[in-house]
């Protein structure tokens, strides 16, 4: 937990700007990662954070876990977060909001697709929760306008189809504007 707190410090310090300390864990979270293009990884959930952001500006809920939606499957890896435990614990020093810290982490866990789950299992499973939906649409969003590989084309295309099979057109509790933008992204990825 200390070195969270050296790192907030440090962020803070070099940025001279008030990020909320969520977007500081996810920083924290993805220390050291990048994309392929080369730029920091942590552009990549805070873009999607935004995506949330517009379509839902009071779900502070939706906006956290799009800030920290790869959390468990980079951070742990990386050696920035230890476990999930250590991560739940990060959380609640960031929202301070019991209830809002579980949703948070329940989405995380949610959206993080274990190497033994099949990915309709793994679409199935999203579809069931709210905010992991919310947070996935902007993900697929962010993923297919930022130069996707083909293989992320086919991905993200057969997400959004399983998504609409799935819920028989519009998923319940997605603004029929979020999902519209993201209909437009997936036909001009064909």
């Amino acid at each position: 937990m200390e070195s969270l707190k050296q790192f907030r410090i440090l962020v803070r310090e070099i940025l001279l700007e008030a990020l909320d300390d969520a977007q500081i864990l996810s920083q924290y979270a993805h220390r050291g990662q990048t994309r392929r293009t080369g730029e920091p990884y942590f552009f990549h959930p805070q873009e999607v954070a935004n995506i949330v952001k517009k379509f839902y500006p009071a779900n502070l809920t939706a906006y956290y876990t799009a800030l920290l939606h790869d959390a468990i499957e980079d951070g742990i890896p990386l050696g920035n977060i230890t476990d999930e435990e250590e991560l739940y614990a990060f959380l609640v020093d960031a929202v301070n909001d019991d209830q809002s810290v579980q949703e948070i982490f329940d989405s995380i866990r949610t959206l993080t697709k274990s190497q033994d789950s099949d990915y309709n299992t793994y679409i199935g499973k999203i579809v069931a929760d709210p905010t992991a939906l919310k947070v996935k649409v902007a993900d697929m969003m962010h993923n297919l306008n930022d130069a996707p590989s083909e293989r992320q084309k086919k991905k993200y295309t057969a997400a959004f189809e399983m998504l609409k099979n799935m819920s028989g057109g519009v998923p319940a509790g997605i603004s029929s504007l979020h999902w519209q933008a993201l209909e437009d992204i997936v036909k001009n990825a064909k």
